[in-house]
């Protein structure tokens, strides 16, 4: 297991007390007082608040327990290490059990949850998926002083299901730049490993002028399954990555609701294919410099609209043919978002068209994508949610890799009721195409689709402040 991507989760779930603030449009804390500044989506790096504003900070212990079932259809199961033949996809039923456990702490300056969820799910029919899966995530904002902020993320999954504790349905949400990459393709029902680590900084120097920045770390693994013969991951024919990136920024309030400034980041890819039958090199080093404008404008202090553009130069290399010349290219990046955050409901949406590696990927890929996200209190014991995602990749690097692109389309919508406080009721829909005619674990099972429903019993232990 990948270790340098994880030390970020372990070290931050040993700080003994943290604390909440009420977030804003994109997940950042709200100014106090007009004289604060806020820090605009594209530099901040943090997803649009996905629920509606709380009434009054948690500070609580609580634990949950849910049951699941679930009808899914076009399952395969990758169990079995090639030359053995493939398996035709099948609808089968399955039955999960979800314990979860959440810590949250708050003050008048700090935030801090910590989740953890581990997740036991049973095939009826494709008994080779049975497996326990996993899930946490850290979340953690801090004002060190009027004038000087700290946000940090950190997000583990450990699936071999898309629709159970996956980063494409569970986390991520929609973001306000491009210092996270999306996920452009996905191998539904494969083992594998996300982990992501974000955090950043902002420094107000003068009433109107701030500085900032931050930097991630991405890890996304196939591991080998047990009865897999060969390399690791051999039936997955994606590409295990490791993504390092930073960011500094300087953002200047032009008016009281109007922001514009620059940021500069860097990021660097390592990706390294999990199937030996690659036509070209194993591995491909990725490395992009962007210096983007932007420009933000508040309607309310959880409202915003943002816009991004400028350059990316892009380096690629292959290790494993040192003879090929590396691959160095301009590119053009633009990047919209919007975000709203209410009493009642929340919405977020974005667009971004930009360069693009790693996510079971070698090489560069010029990509676009768009992402759709909101939720509405319907009554007050009645929540309903809804997610749209799409995403397209073209191969950047044809030298250096064959993998020609495809596209992804993604979506789920759910209703929640709560008879009352302790007990949850939800049911939904989720939904995956996928066109990659050159990837055969993905090109098996171009659609695939859940109907589930979900009872939740919980119950929470309040915390002194």
């Amino acid at each position: 297991m990948p270790r340098r991507a994880y030390l970020l989760f372990f070290l931050l779930l040993t700080v003994p007390a943290w604390s909440q603030v009420e977030p804003e449009a994109e997940g950042g804390p709200i100014p106090v007082d007009d004289t604060q500044m806020m820090t605009p989506p594209p530099v901040s790096g943090m997803p649009y608040a996905n629920a509606a504003a709380p009434e009054e900070a948690p500070n609580v212990l609580s634990a949950r327990v849910s049951v699941n079932a679930a009808y899914i259809t076009n399952v395969v199961s990758t169990q079995t290490a090639p030359p053995a033949p493939p398996v035709s996809p099948v609808n089968d039923d399955t039955f999960s059990l979800y314990p979860t456990f959440t810590f949250a702490r708050s003050t008048l300056r700090r935030q801090g949850i910590v989740t953890y969820s581990p997740s036991f799910v049973f095939y009826q029919h494709t008994t080779a998926l049975d497996t326990i899966n996993h899930g946490a995530s850290l979340t953690y904002q801090d004002r060190l002083s009027p004038h000087v902020t700290f946000n940090a993320e950190d997000f583990f999954y450990r699936t071999s299901n898309v629709f159970d504790q996956s980063s494409f349905f569970s986390g991520g949400g929609v973001n306000g730049s491009s210092q996270t990459s999306a996920t452009t393709i996905v191998a539904p029902f494969a083992q594998q490993l996300t982990n992501l680590a974000h955090a950043f900084f902002s420094y107000q120097f003068a009433r109107d002028g701030m500085i900032g920045g931050g930097g991630s770390d991405q890890v996304v693994d196939f591991p080998a399954p047990a009865s897999s013969a060969g390399p690791a991951s051999s039936n997955t024919g994606l590409a295990n990555s490791n993504e390092t990136g930073a960011w500094a920024f300087y953002n200047r309030r032009i008016s009281r609701m109007q922001y514009m400034g620059f940021s500069y980041q860097w990021t660097r890819t390592a990706a390294q294919a999990t199937s030996q039958q690659q036509a070209t090199g194993q591995r491909t080093d990725t490395q992009i410099n962007s210096l983007l404008p932007f420009y933000s404008f508040y309607f309310t202090k959880t409202a915003s609209v943002s816009i991004s553009g400028g350059a990316q130069h892009v380096s690629v290399t292959s290790p494993d043919s040192p003879a090929s010349p590396a691959s160095n290219s301009w590119s053009p990046e633009a990047d919209v978002s919007v975000g709203y955050q209410g009493k009642r409901g929340n919405l977020a949406a974005s667009y971004s068209r930009t360069i693009t590696s790693g996510e079971g990927l070698l090489g560069a890929f010029n990509t676009n994508s768009a992402n759709l996200a909101g939720g509405w209190n319907l009554f007050h014991t009645w929540i309903a949610s809804l997610s749209l995602s799409y995403a397209s990749t073209s191969n950047a690097t044809p030298q250096l890799s064959t993998f020609a692109g495809g596209n992804t389309v993604s979506g789920q919508a759910s209703i929640t009721h709560s008879f009352r406080e302790s007990l949850i009721v939800r049911a939904g829909y989720q939904r995956l195409h996928q066109n990659y005619s050159d990837t055969a674990i993905v090109s098996a099972i171009p659609d695939t689709s859940q109907v589930y429903g979900t009872v939740t019993y919980q119950f929470s232990k309040p915390l002194g402040k």
